[in-house]
């Protein structure tokens, strides 16, 4: 998504007295009541987290939070920059075949492991292609969560997932610093599959320490951080000395604090002891001004004004009310979608820090244009739908999952509200986030709020992942199931030409929306506050904080 800082600047329209009022409130107390807490050390970023580092690692994240500090550690054959720009990684250069089935990767040489006393005397060793086929068979296992993402890509995987075959076949070390990777079928778009931290490269001895080490007390990549410490509520950095790339910016430690508890964290951020934090969305009228100018700043109040600075980052999200199309049938899921108004959402949810988005796909992702701009709020079609479905509006309701991220509890109280309109009633539980992401893949729910961001910088990896039959129940929470949308993925993925893609896909996502798995809502841009004099902020599309490029300036 492309939301630039004018346009957000245009939507922050805030109702201030009394909500300041309150927020300003409850920073006070947080400021009372904060433990004392002693300065970090010289040359340190201090960076707030919202939620606990459990494990760092790779293929045991399944959450967003932990994955910001993965990103700092490891590395894959791919990455994205600050502009969302496909780069180059631990791949040198890569080429295909005419088919787009066969992918020859270059490892770069000169690359060594995070320096550990697990590799011997000599403390660490230069990266191979035998690692990286090892890091990806890994990734790929059974036991891994993110294997969903390339299970259906990579030639062999479901053998080896079956135990059939002790190796995946479309994996093979073909030089001393060339790695083959052979799909299943062909797929131009396949390197957009990697350019998460997710599918990243490890060293297998320690791999080898086993799973209550390895991503707990260890954590050992090729990135320009290096483990120093972990426990739920705090990790701690040092920079690599050795990172490939040469100086990894001006920081010499990163130290990511969890603070759960959204006032207390900027509170600390006020008192000195965070330097950067995302600005959770109902501090956005706290921190942020009303704008008198759409002059493409953001500008902040006069309790942050001079000592902080604000950026927007356009990231790959989806904000939504996800239905489970097992448990309400599609005339009921289009009446809810259709029932509810966006727009009135993103005023008075998310404060106009986003655009309006009926789909899944990000807006301006590789020039992909949704097949509608706006809003698709319409209250008679709604009432025509819910008179076709089987829900009975005067003993049924409707339970929605909310959780303590995103706002979900007001959003959930709004779409109530909303839906009450056209006869539906919503009782809204409000659980952990976990929990709710543990029900939700179980199917254990009729209707969730949840925000997805996405490890695909494509739209056809994005598609295909969470609207194909076979990928129910993880990442296709909704179980949503059509013969005629599996047919226009398995086609899509093999469109070379980029124009004709995006024009496959937006065909393919108008009908998903049409059976509306989902009330696809709005999609944000992380909001990232920092204390002045810190430069080089950056995030890029996958909300992976570039902190390597982060300096301490002025």
């Amino acid at each position: 998504m492309a939301t630039s800082n004018t346009r957000m600047a245009r939507g922050l329209g805030f109702r201030r007295a009394v909500l300041l009022t309150v927020l300003f409130a409850a920073v006070a107390m947080a400021d009372g009541c904060r433990r004392e807490t002693a300065p970090p050390p010289a040359n340190t970023l201090t960076v707030g987290v919202e939620n606990d580092l459990t494990n760092l690692d790779p293929i045991k994240s399944q959450e967003p939070y932990s994955l910001r500090v993965i990103g700092q550690i490891f590395e894959g054959l791919v990455t994205l920059n600050a502009r969302n720009e496909l780069e180059p990684a631990l791949a040198k250069s890569w080429t295909h075949n005419d088919n787009y089935d066969t992918w020859t990767f270059e490892i770069r040489p000169g690359v060594y492991f995070h320096e550990d006393e697990l590799f011997g005397p000599d403390r660490t060793r230069e990266v191979t292609a035998q690692d990286v086929v090892e890091s990806l068979q890994r990734i790929v296992s059974k036991d891994s969560y993110p294997q969903f993402v390339l299970a259906d890509a990579i030639l062999g995987v479901q053998a080896y997932q079956e135990g059939t075959a002790d190796s995946v076949a479309g994996l093979r070390v073909t030089g001393p610093r060339t790695v083959e990777i052979r799909l299943q079928q062909p797929e131009p778009a396949f390197l957009h599959r990697l350019t998460s931290p997710w599918f990243c490269v490890f060293p297998r001895e320690a791999v080898a320490l086993g799973p209550d080490v390895f991503g707990r007390t260890k954590a050992v990549g090729t990135g320009p951080f290096k483990l120093v410490s972990r426990l739920d509520n705090e990790v701690v950095l040092a920079k690599n000395e050795r990172y490939w790339r040469g100086d990894a910016g001006g920081y010499a430690r990163l130290v990511f604090r969890v603070i759960k508890n959204e006032q207390i964290r900027l509170s600390e951020l006020r008192n000195g002891h965070v330097d950067l934090m995302v600005l959770p969305l109902p501090l956005v009228p706290v921190v942020l001004e009303e704008p008198e100018s759409a002059n493409g700043e953001l500008p902040l109040n006069p309790e942050f004004a001079g000592r902080f600075a604000v950026r927007s980052f356009p990231t790959f999200n989806s904000h939504f009310i996800g239905m489970n199309c097992e448990k309400m049938d599609v005339h009921l899921r289009r009446a809810v979608s259709l029932a509810i108004d966006r727009r009135e959402l993103l005023r008075a949810v998310v404060h106009g820090a986003g655009v309006v988005a009926t789909g899944t796909v990000p807006i301006d992702l590789l020039g992909y244009v949704p097949p509608y701009n706006g809003d698709i709020f319409d209250p008679a079609r709604a009432v025509e739908e819910l008179a076709k479905s089987s829900f009975d509006p005067s003993g049924d309701e409707i339970e929605i999952l909310v959780h303590e991220k995103d706002n979900t509890e007001k959003l959930g109280q709004l779409v109530q509200a909303q839906l009450a309109k056209i006869g539906v009633r919503v009782s809204l539980e409000r659980l952990d986030y976990n929990t709710v992401v543990g029900r939700m893949i179980q199917g254990d729910t009729e209707a969730f709020a949840l925000a997805l961001e996405y490890v695909f910088s494509a739209p056809e990896p994005i598609l295909n992942n969470i609207f194909h039959s076979a990928k129910i129940p993880v990442p296709n929470f909704w179980r949503y199931s059509s013969s005629e949308v599996d047919r226009g993925l398995d086609d899509l993925r093999r469109i070379g030409d980029r124009s004709e893609a995006n024009a496959r896909a937006q065909k393919i996502e108008e009908q998903i929306i049409e059976d509306a798995p989902a009330a696809f809502l709005y999609q944000l841009s992380n909001l990232v506050i920092f204390r002045e004099g810190i430069d080089g902020v950056s995030i890029n599309g996958h909300s992976i904080p570039l902190l390597w490029e982060a300096t301490p300036g002025g």
